[in-house]
């Protein structure tokens, strides 16, 4: 904590910050690290994860928001009332094509 910031009284050294991080694959990779097919059991797991650590309004989660585990990660997020922020780290129509589409 920085000098001054007493537990409790500062919303943002007491909140959590929450992160994901995965691409899901595009349909020509040959090896898939994210087949398309366990989208479900990615979300599952990503649910019971946020349910473990007690996600909600006082944390905060941030991704970049590619296809896959980023967007999944998201949606459970808003769903628990989590504030979420996406960080694009190109610009919108270059991230959409390289990450998205």
């Amino acid at each position: 904590r920085p000098a001054g910031c007493d537990a409790g009284s500062c919303p943002l050294c007491d909140a959590r910050g929450l992160h994901a991080l995965s691409v899901g694959d595009k349909p020509e990779r040959a090896d898939p690290r994210f087949p398309a097919d366990k989208e479900a059991i990615a979300a599952a797991r990503i649910a019971e994860t946020l349910d473990k650590l007690a996600a909600g309004p006082d944390d905060l989660a941030f991704a970049q928001g590619a296809a896959g585990g980023d967007i999944l990660f998201a949606e459970a997020c808003v769903a628990r009332g989590v504030p979420f922020q996406m960080l694009l780290p190109l610009e919108e129509p270059d991230f959409i094509e390289a990450s998205v589409l």
